[in-house]
């Protein structure tokens, strides 16, 4: 027997236990193995397991495949995608413009807050 599962849902189980339908919070991280194998008694082969529903990028041991593995992290235009983290001197580039922008955004304000409406400063 073979349980056949649809994009966007992922098996919640193990060989011990009766396999549950979940729906995941991002449908396109539930792209992996869509087809399983069943014992008569509805329980999943040992070597088939609900680890096999999710797509690359995507942590096998969540539930609904809703955390990113080592390498991935959330993508910044939508939270419930993983999306392979760059390497190098990417990573140090991203590091700075994080720190350097809201530091020079502050002292801008700062500035502006201390500048009176005429013009003086105190």
């Amino acid at each position: 027997n073979t349980m056949e599962v649809l994009d966007g849902f992922a098996i919640v189980g193990s060989a011990t236990t009766l396999p549950e339908l979940r729906r995941c919070p991002n449908p396109k991280a539930c792209r992996g193995t869509r087809k399983l194998a069943m014992s008569t008694a509805g329980q999943l082969f040992s070597g088939l397991s609900s680890s096999q529903m999710c797509a690359v990028g995507y942590d096998r041991s969540s539930e609904g495949c809703s955390r990113c593995e080592a390498g991935f992290g959330r993508n910044t235009k939508d939270p419930f995608v993983c999306v392979r983290c760059p390497e190098g001197s990417k990573t140090i580039f991203s590091a700075i413009a994080h720190v350097s922008v809201p530091s020079v955004l502050f002292c801008m304000g700062l500035h502006s807050a201390m500048t009176n409406i005429d013009g003086s400063k105190d």
